[in-house]
Formats: C-alpha cells, sequence, structure tokens
C-alpha cells in the first residue's frame, strides 16, 4: 500500500547514516513497508556495504553516479519514485521513526480521500529520548504524551510541518516532482509541499505566502509556514506524529548551502503567486491567528480541551532548561547555563 522514499548519500558522516539506515530497514522489514532508496554511488566501501544492507532487507536501491558535489536530496527523490508501483508514498528520511499503526491508519485515510495527503508532526528527540525509542524502552505513545506534558530531557522541538507525508503516487508527477536546483540543506521540501498543497487547493496563493520567519512554538507559525502547519493539526489531534532520532549535526557545507537555497525558494514562489500579491511587499511575520483559531475549533469540534495542548505555544529552545548531559548541568552549577 505505502512505498517510503528514502534519500541516501553517504559523502557527510557516512558510518553514522550507514547505521540509521540498517536500523531504518530493520523497522521496515518488521513493519512490512517496502523501501525504495535513492542513492548517490560515489563509489566508496560505505556505498558497497549501502548495497548489501539494502540486498539483505528486500529493499529497492536506485543508486548511481547522479552528481557530484553538494548532497542532493532533491534528485535521489526523484530518481527513486520511478520505481515505486504502491499507490502510496511516504516520504521519509533514515533518521525518522514511524509507528506501524500511525502509518496503516494514515495511508487509510489518504485512501479512503478523507484528505488528498496528510503531513505528519515530527517530534525531534534528544539523544536520550532516541535510545528510550531505539531500545524499546519507551512507547510511541507514551513520548508524545510526555512532551505535552512538557517533559524535557527527551525532547529538542516539535516541527509542524515537517517533510513526513504520506501521498498518493500519481500526485507526485502532477505536482511537478522535486525540485534539484536545491542542493545542500533546505527548502526543497517546502517547495514540493506547496506545489503539492496547490495541486488539491489546500492552501492559499497569497502574499503571507513569502513569509519566512522560523519559530520553535508549532502554533506560532506564520507565512508559508503557516498555511503548511494546518495540513498537519489533523494528525496532531489523532496523535500521529513522526520522531526524529537525534544525531550529532557538525556544521559543514551541507548546512551553509541553506541561505543560497531560502533565497531560490523564496524567488521561485514569488514567480509562482499571482501578480498582486507577488509584487506586494510581504506582511512582517507576526502570529497567525487563523492557525491558532483553527486548532481552538478543531479542538473543540472534537471535545477536546485545547489546555492539554499548551507545549504547543513554547517558544523556548529546544535545549533550554534540560540538564541532560554533564556539561549542562556544569554549566546550571556554575551559573552560566
Amino acid at each position: 500500500m505505502i512505498t517510503a522514499l528514502v534519500p541516501v548519500d553517504l559523502a557527510r558522516r557516512p558510518v553514522n547514516l550507514l547505521r540509521r539506515v540498517a536500523r531504518l530497514l530493520n523497522r521496515a522489514q518488521a513493519q512490512g513497508l517496502q523501501v525504495v532508496i535513492g542513492h548517490n554511488n560515489r563509489g566508496g566501501l560505505c556505498d558497497r556495504i549501502l548495497k548489501r544492507l539494502c540486498a539483505h532487507h528486500g529493499a529497492s536501491l536506485i543508486s548511481g553516479a547522479f552528481y557530484g558535489g553538494e548532497v542532493n536530496t532533491a534528485r535521489l527523490r526523484n530518481e527513486a519514485i520511478e520505481h515505486v508501483k504502491t499507490p502510496l508514498t511516504l516520504l521519509l528520511d533514515a533518521d525518522v521513526y514511524i509507528d506501524r499503526d500511525v502509518l496503516a491508519s494514515v495511508g487509510a485515510s489518504v485512501l479512503a480521500n478523507e484528505r488528498p495527503f496528510q503531513v505528519l508532526p515530527c517530534l525531534y528527540l534528544s539523544r536520550r529520548g532516541s535510545a528510550d525509542l531505539v531500545r524499546r524502552r519507551v512507547l510511541p505513545e507514551s513520548l508524545l504524551n510526555d512532551y505535552l506534558r512538557f517533559r524535557r530531557a527527551p525532547f529538542l522541538h516539535m516541527a509542524i510541518p515537517s517533510s513526513v507525508t504520506v501521498f498518493r503516487t500519481e500526485d507526485y508527477r502532477r505536482a511537478g516532482g522535486f525540485d534539484s536546483s536545491f542542493s545542500g540543506h533546505g527548502y526543497e521540501d517546502l517547495d514540493f509541499l506547496i506545489r503539492l498543497g496547490w495541486l488539491h487547493d489546500a492552501i492559499p496563493r497569497s502574499k503571507e505566502m513569502l513569509i519566512d520567519a522560523p519559530v520553535r512554538a508549532p502554533l506560532l507559525a506564520s507565512g508559508f509556514r503557516g498555511q503548511l502547519a494546518r495540513l498537519a493539526l489533523p494528525s496532531l489531534l489523532r496523535g500521529q506524529v513522526a520522531f526524529h532520532l537525534w544525531h550529532s549535526t557538525r556544521r559543514d557545507i551541507y548546512y551553509e548551502a541553506r541561505t543560497r537555497n531560502a533565497s531560490r525558494f523564496r524567488q521561485k514562489l514569488a514567480d509562482q503567486l499571482p501578480p498582486a500579491a507577488a509584487s506586494a511587499s510581504a506582511p512582517a511575520p507576526s502570529f497567525d491567528l487563523s492557525l491558532i483559531g483553527a486548532w481552538s475549533d478543531m479542538c473543540r469540534r472534537n471535545n477536546i480541551d485545547v489546555n492539554r495542548y499548551s507545549v504547543l505555544f513554547d517558544n523556548r529552545p529546544g535545549h533550554a532548561d534540560r540538564l541532560d548531559t554533564p556539561m549542562r548541568r556544569l554549566k546550571f552549577l556554575l551559573g552560566s547555563y
């Protein structure tokens, strides 16, 4: 029913990424989830190990020397999608965990036309939270409940929206696929989600879409992030959440590309808006009250106490008041944290 589309380029931290891929393939095999990996083969030892991993777990590996230089996630997804044969596709990364029952429920709702596609919120876990989940010391639903109760140690932040999305495979081409001119980190997924949303008239073509103002509090998002966040609210209400497993994020050229990609994204977005909206100055970033109102209305219709989700307004950095490492505990004792 569902095939996971996973990009893999072992140019950066290859051993770390291989471990994540191995865990993902183990989970997918246990869940009966089909996986197609788009792989940029750079001819190294780790690339050969990846081929063996995929053969062992029955995953499809679409491998080739597709490009040189920076990692190009968009190109890898485009190569892999050509080999998806199921009616539904899941955009997934090697460091994302999704519970089997959640995935089955999401897929069923899309096939039943409850929604044309479904964006999942993604809860970013700390090193401790990731270890607890991977080692089965905690259930996914327990983690979500702990987050809603303001527990800090297992979590970094909640991403709404995230790139974790289930949609009809045929819509990939109808939306134009991924734009491979985005390379390095960032924005290729947002670009695709917006075009997927426009395909189904799920988000507006207004000047507010030009606002690019990331925030940590999910319900305080504005601009295009606020519009995409609305698409993830039904999943959040049902507890259908993905989990991002912790890994180190050393600063390198991959992340430096984000500024360049942001500029390209904004220009591309402006080119696709109606002339009046594209030529207008983007409004100053502010809280999107319509997002807050949509969430409040959704909770009321489903007889759910909105106060249960107060953490969604928490705009603190993910590490604030977490004492889960020796260095943070030392800084706290010294009064510098």
